[in-house]
């Protein structure tokens, strides 16, 4: 993926999975830099529809990671906008069994 990404012509879907990539590698520094360059390119301002899954797959990347706090910041963001995750697609969702014991993350899922 990281060639492809580097000719920037497939936009930021492909960004966030190498992201994701990273994460699983290991990789944080590299994951989170493609992760927030692929919020960056598009931002929910300029697309209200595909900004949202793209934010949530940045927020799996810090959950990877370990940085619970940068998560639960950017899902307290999209879950308030139409084409963000439900509270009950983050009650369900495996991904996230490891916000469950946040209480910012259980306010969410309320």
């Amino acid at each position: 993926m990281e060639p492809v990404v580097a000719k920037g012509t497939e936009g930021p879907r492909l960004r966030i999975a190498l992201a994701i990539a990273y994460a699983g590698l290991g990789r944080k520094d590299d994951a989170i830099h493609q992760g927030t360059l692929a919020v960056d390119e598009r931002p929910i301002r300029v697309d209200a529809v595909a900004a949202p899954p793209i934010m949530e797959s940045l927020v799996r990347v810090y959950t990877m990671l370990g940085e619970k706090e940068k998560a639960l910041d950017v899902l307290e963001r999209i879950t308030v906008v139409p084409f963000g995750p439900s509270p009950s697609h983050l009650k369900l969702d495996p991904c996230w069994d490891k916000l469950h014991s946040d209480p910012r993350f259980q306010q969410l899922t309320q």
